[in-house]
């Protein structure tokens, strides 16, 4: 694949990242609000969002003091392959990592 392609690709994966990273944003909110109620994070206590046709969204592990949520490329969709992780604390904090863009 010539270098330019394959730059091209990447750039218009990346393009679907907003997409993802907003309504990321919304779930660290509801996980939240539930540690803050119930001083524990608890997947089963809400849901993940509608996936779209590009996206898929999870809270995977959500247990005492940190949640993990992720959001991944839907397959046959544009960005499959690629995911984006948030881990939220017990103090509020968050750390997000990406990859496959």
């Amino acid at each position: 694949m010539p270098r330019f392609t394959a730059a091209l690709l990447g750039t218009r994966r990346k393009a679907y990242l907003p997409e993802a990273q907003q309504t990321l944003q919304e779930m660290p909110t509801n996980a939240w609000l539930y540690y803050v109620e119930h001083s524990a994070f608890n997947a089963t206590g809400f849901m993940a969002p509608t996936s779209t046709r590009n996206w898929a969204w999870a809270y995977v592990t959500c247990t005492g003091t940190s949640c993990t949520m992720t959001v991944t490329g839907v397959t046959g969709s544009p960005v499959v392959g690629a995911s984006v992780q948030l881990i939220l604390d017990s103090t509020g904090r968050g750390a997000l990592s990406s990859s496959g863009f």
